[in-house]
């Protein structure tokens, strides 16, 4: 009874071990397959990179309404509404099967497309080597010629810009002695008097009203 024992419970140690380590191989697999690589090609920790219910469905023009719906069925999607175009519509599937539904779809005869629904997110922070320096526009408590910042403690316009950054339909006028509409900033957005208004001539890039 005893040697029985000796070998059994290593038996059963040994078993225990090997069904939980093929349990992480499953999870780690899984796991693989939900990630995906964004289009920019790093991944981002703020933003899914795809929706993970939603799918950009297309079917050929040649398929009727109800091969579309039989199609739509084999991977329990369901529309949510028409994209605009012909035959293309938003589908919702359930949650984290995406990629799989994907694949399956692309499979189907009748169908022209099939994507996951990308997630894009719009950032327009400038370039400018100066930008790290104003505090003014952002001030993540960044040190400037010895003196440290206060994190937070700006004009949150960086949002703004995610925004909008404007459009040439709009003209802003600055009271100011003169500027360098010659700098790569301006240049491509500076006003020109269309008409000699205020007394300058036409293509000048202000009015004297002062």
């Amino acid at each position: 009874m005893f040697s029985r024992r000796k070998w059994l419970l290593p038996l059963i140690a040994t078993l225990f071990i090997l069904t939980i380590s093929l349990s992480l191989v499953g999870y780690t697999v899984t796991a693989r397959r939900a990630v995906a690589v964004p289009l920019s090609g790093s991944l981002s920790t703020h933003v899914e990179d795809f929706s993970t219910t939603h799918i950009i469905l297309a079917f050929t023009k040649n398929i009727s309404r109800q091969q579309q719906i039989l199609i739509e069925g084999i991977v329990h999607a369901h529309e949510v509404r028409a994209l605009g175009m012909d035959n293309v519509y938003l589908v919702a599937v359930p949650n984290g099967h995406v990629l799989d539904a994907v694949s399956t779809l692309k499979a189907r005869p009748g169908v022209k497309y099939a994507e996951p629904d990308y997630t894009q997110v719009v950032t327009a922070t400038p370039n400018d080597p100066s930008f790290p320096i104003q505090w003014g526009y952002h001030d993540t408590g960044q040190t400037v010629n010895g003196t440290a910042g206060t994190p937070g403690d700006d004009e949150d316009v960086t949002p703004a810009w995610d925004v909008t950054t404007g459009s040439n339909s709009i003209v802003i006028a600055e009271t100011d002695t003169g500027v360098d509409y010659t700098h790569p900033d301006l240049a491509p957005n500076i006003w020109n008097n269309p008409q000699g208004l205020g007394g300058c001539p036409v293509g000048t890039h202000g009015m004297n009203v002062i």
